[in-house]
């Protein structure tokens, strides 16, 4: 499973890549090091705290137990948050 570092102005936060078994082909194509933004998705009818993963493409979402702590931060932060992939994607 892809893993990616979130990159804060004040902190630094490590976590998985949830919901890849249905973006093989953007999974295929992400590379280490790419960077990326997160969205929220408040919409996603399984996560109301839903944030996605964007680099060229959607790839995926920040894992349930860890969307409330990420979405917090999106929504107080005045600088845009991204994301660098730790390692090969696929």
């Amino acid at each position: 499973m892809p893993k990616i570092r979130i990159q804060h102005v004040e902190e630094k936060f490590r976590t998985r890549v949830a919901g890849v078994s249905c973006r093989q082909k953007a999974v295929s194509r992400c590379y280490e090091g790419q960077s990326g933004s997160l969205v929220r998705a408040p919409e996603n009818e399984h996560d109301s705290n839903a944030v996605e993963i964007h680099g060229d493409e959607m790839i995926g979402y920040i894992p349930a137990e860890d969307s409330e702590v990420v979405e917090r931060h999106l929504d107080s932060s005045t600088t845009p948050t991204e994301f660098r992939t730790e390692r090969k994607c696929s």
